[in-house]
């Protein structure tokens, strides 16, 4: 049995990966967002234990009496350091966190970590490093998953760099009879659908009408049947990524976007795990969260 604390842990995928490895495990989680605890805590219950929900609350008495811990992961807000975000960091919070992460290590100098972050301006990844005191290491989760996925991890234990195939993602899509979902391109003397293909990915582009008038729109599948990065705007990828393309026998193109059980799938939620918030901040909780596979590979390294 180990003690884990996880900070901004979001729906808890942390827990899923220790599960996926057999790791018995005390867990405590610390998440400031109401609706991914609630996603949280409806499917552990109380296997999750609660002392903070704000990271910047926690003090070191406090977490010397909640630990010693083994184990603490985190995954500090990827948005301000995105270079497809904000991209200006925030300093401020890394350094709260961080700050725990040492009081931890007061504590138990053998624990473990493990933190995760998004591709960043190479400055922005020099200040992170420098901060953690660790280089990381740059993993795609297409070598676990149907996903193309790429993240820096900063950990205290050697990882081995792997190449796989993972999994191809017109495996994980639900079967869906009702067509009213499907949205058709529009074909006109201007504008048509163009199938081409641009470093490496399949791409279709095209002109769609929904009933509030005319837009483009762009699907991208990497040629080796991969996803794209699921994020958090417009509902884990956006309009230009998130949509499936299906051609029918006459040749014509529809489209729809990805459920949210899809979106799950492809970041390794197993399908027992439920979502009781609306779609909105289900498809922002799993856009946020981590990808189990890949988590599950680093820390069977631990």
């Amino acid at each position: 049995m180990i003690k884990a604390l996880s900070l901004c842990d979001g729906i808890s995928c942390g827990l899923m990966a220790l599960d996926a490895l057999g790791i018995e495990c005390e867990y405590h989680a610390v998440e400031i967002d109401k609706y991914p605890r609630q996603i949280s805590d409806h499917n552990f219950g109380d296997r999750i234990k609660r002392i903070w929900h704000d990271v910047t609350a926690i003090t070191k008495h406090e977490l010397k009496m909640g630990g010693p811990y083994d184990l603490v992961i985190m995954g500090p807000e990827c948005q301000k350091w995105s270079v497809a975000g904000k991209g200006g960091g925030d300093e401020i919070f890394l350094r709260e966190c961080l700050k725990i992460l040492r009081w931890a290590q007061e504590d138990n100098p053998k624990l473990k970590f493990l933190i995760e972050n998004v591709k960043m301006k190479k400055e922005l990844l020099g200040l992170f490093t420098a901060l953690v005191g660790v280089r990381p290491i740059l993993v795609n989760s297409k070598n676990f998953s149907a996903q193309k996925r790429q993240r820096y991890y900063w950990c205290n234990f050697y990882v081995e760099h792997k190449i796989g195939t993972g999994k191809d993602a017109n495996n994980l899509l639900e079967a869906w009879a009702d067509k009213r979902m499907w949205v058709p391109f529009v074909n006109n003397l201007t504008h048509g659908c163009s199938p081409y293909l641009e470093n490496g990915e399949q791409r279709l582009y095209g002109y769609s009408s929904s009933g509030r008038g005319v837009k483009g729109v762009e699907r991208r599948l990497t040629n080796d049947g991969k996803a794209l990065t699921l994020t958090t705007s417009e509902g884990c990828g956006g309009s230009r990524s998130k949509n499936l393309v299906l051609r029918n026998e006459k040749g014509a193109y529809f489209y729809r976007g990805l459920t949210v059980r899809e979106c799950a799938r492809l970041q390794g939620i197993p399908d027992s795990f439920d979502f009781p918030t609306s779609k909105t901040q289900s498809y922002k909780a799993i856009g946020n969260g981590w990808q189990i596979d890949t988590i599950k590979f680093i820390l069977e390294q631990m």
